[in-house]
């Protein structure tokens, strides 16, 4: 068995603990939800940030979703930079930004969609 050393104290996201749905609005346009449990994090500094980012390839956006203590979802969750065809993946990250660079203390990459049709994208065989 191959032993991981976590240097950096960093926290681990579960993936059950994680799950984003692609939605279209009114107008055709692609948006995501983001649903969140990190109550396992209890550890963590209440004022640690936390961000979601949507990414395909070199793009990507960011997201603010409040801070640990008070969760909130922005109200621009839109894929604009995004085209149709393409589905990105996900990635969430809890930041302590108390000093001049932030610490990623817990994060949580290449998480997979669900899209409006209610199928999994990008399903592994």
């Amino acid at each position: 068995m191959i032993r991981k050393i976590n240097f950096t104290g960093r926290k681990k996201i579960r993936r059950t603990n994680v799950r984003v749905d692609i939605l279209r609005d009114a107008e055709g346009g692609r948006f995501f939800n983001l649903h969140l449990d990190l109550s396992d994090l209890s550890r963590l500094p209440s004022n640690a940030q936390i961000y979601a980012e949507a990414y395909h390839r070199t793009g990507y956006q960011r997201y603010d979703f409040g801070s640990l203590s008070n969760q909130k979802s922005p109200e621009d969750r839109r894929l604009s930079r995004f085209s149709d065809a393409t589905i990105p993946l996900f990635r969430v990250k809890v930041v302590d930004r108390t000093s001049a660079h932030g610490r990623i203390l817990a994060a949580h990459d290449k998480i997979r969609t669900k899209t409006d049709d209610n199928e999994q994208a990008g399903i592994r065989s």
